[in-house]
């Protein structure tokens, strides 16, 4: 499957950042890898929305549904 991901391949600098312990460490982690990829300049254009997207992946992790709980594709 050739494109299929763009941007994940040997050229890319670095691995992707893990698990942050808490939501701070995440947009640190989060920065830090946009800046790797994408170079300080265009990080000052983007800080704003990577900053709100790692806030937003910490409270999506932070509230996991029961393992029991099915989706609810049909509500």
């Amino acid at each position: 499957m050739v494109g299929a991901n763009k941007g994940m391949d040997r050229d890319s600098p670095g691995p992707v950042p893990g698990p942050a312990e808490s939501e701070q460490e995440l947009i640190e982690a989060l920065l830090q890898r946009a800046q790797e990829l994408w170079g300080r300049e265009r990080l000052e254009c983007i800080r704003p929305m990577v900053i709100q997207t790692a806030q937003h992946l910490w409270e999506i992790s932070s509230h996991l549904p029961d393992l029991e709980d099915e989706p609810a594709f049909f509500a």
